[in-house]
């Protein structure tokens, strides 16, 4: 009996040490069409100007490498090349988890092209990030200020609750401008559910390097577990309500068995 005693403490031990059952999880996803209509593609690019207009998607989304790069393209167009390219990188600390993100959106030519006065160029990335939420969070919206590289650079963002695939007003958070630092933080803690952060990311500069990137980070702040409220999965007990619960069981079936060990024989 008296191993069992033993083992059943080192269990609730072990139960004790349950780790938190809210989660967060993030997938990119596409926004413009491929050839058969089906969202494949994160950039779009234009060229105006010229004999005729010339239009394309680029920017298939891939797993991510060791540089955390989510999307990375450019191909050659008119007088230069176009790129768009978005890096996401989830950072884990205590009870926060940071999704920083980066995007860029450019038209780069060759200097030794005068012709390039004579055409205007457009770049768009415009994409989102899907959360999948279990548990309740604070969360605060960080974004830099897109005119750091021209007046031409513009990136929009929208945050927003999503029910059956809908989106649902008002936003949570947004900028609608364009331009100007973000920094938002919650009034009220989100629950269970999925959410989107949408982003637009455009530019008509002709640069002549690599250029143009801008911020756009999002923390989540664990505030409670789940407990069936808010949408997410069924009732998740505390590890410490398991451990108390637990003990007084073990502890009722000692007393049981000390009753019975100390009545006379008959």
């Amino acid at each position: 009996m008296l191993r069992w005693m033993m083992f059943g403490c080192v269990a609730l031990l072990g139960f004790s040490e349950v780790a938190s059952a809210a989660t967060i999880s993030a997938v990119l996803k596409p926004t413009f069409l491929d050839g058969q209509q089906v969202p494949t593609f994160v950039g779009y690019y234009q060229q105006t100007g010229g004999p005729a207009t010339i239009q394309g998607n680029i920017g298939q989304i891939t797993p991510p490498n060791a540089e955390n790069i989510v999307v990375k393209q450019e191909v050659v167009f008119g007088q230069g090349r176009v790129a768009v390219r978005t890096d996401l990188t989830e950072q884990i600390s205590s009870n926060n988890k940071l999704f920083k993100l980066t995007t860029y959106a450019w038209f780069q030519y060759d200097t030794n092209s005068p012709a390039i006065t004579t055409e205007t160029y457009y770049v768009q990335n415009k994409a989102y990030l899907e959360f999948t939420i279990n548990g309740n969070y604070d969360w605060s919206i960080q974004g830099s200020n897109p005119l750091a590289s021209s007046s031409t650079n513009r990136r929009f963002f929208d945050f927003v609750k999503v029910v059956n695939g809908v989106d649902q007003p008002p936003s949570l958070a947004s900028n609608t401008a364009g331009t100007g630092t973000s920094n938002i933080s919650s009034t009220t803690e989100i629950g269970s559910g999925t959410y989107r952060l949408y982003y637009d990311h455009s530019d008509t500069n002709k640069y002549t390097q690599a250029a143009n990137a801008t911020n756009l980070d999002i923390l989540f702040t664990f505030k409670s577990e789940d407990n069936g409220g808010g949408g997410g999965g069924g009732v998740v007990p505390e590890p410490s309500s398991v451990a108390v619960f637990g003990l007084l069981s073990l502890g009722g079936a000692v007393a049981k068995w000390r009753r019975k060990k100390l009545q006379p024989a008959a």
